[in-house]
């Protein structure tokens, strides 16, 4: 008796919710969207690697400052020298990818032709 009563539920909330499926899907629906174009999606993916960009660059100087004091800091001692070896390593990661972003603005804008 419990499998009827969770069977026929089913298909009472189905009779109910799928007409209103439909009549929603037939309704207009607003095209009011910030993109028109190429040229939007291309402005909008600017701005993003634009901030992006400045997030990046500003961890980079970090890590380099960083990397400065650990260095000046580490008196000869070889792990200190090592771990400050390792962060300058990563703020030149931070760098590269950071010029690498920027560079894949323009060829997503030649290849869409925007």
């Amino acid at each position: 008796m419990n499998k009827i009563k969770k069977i026929s539920s089913i298909l009472l909330i189905a009779s109910v919710t799928l007409p209103l499926a439909a009549i929603a899907d037939s309704y207009p629906r607003n095209l009011n969207t910030p993109i028109h174009s190429i040229n939007d999606i291309y402005n909008i993916l600017e701005r993003l690697v634009n901030v992006l960009f400045a997030i990046v660059m500003i961890a980079a100087a970090w890590f380099i400052l960083l990397a400065a004091y650990n260095y000046l800091s580490s008196g000869g001692d070889e792990d200190k020298i090592k771990s400050a070896h390792t962060q300058l390593m990563y703020a030149i990661v931070a760098i590269s990818v950071g010029f690498l972003a920027k560079g894949i603005i323009y060829v997503v804008k030649n290849f869409l032709g925007a």
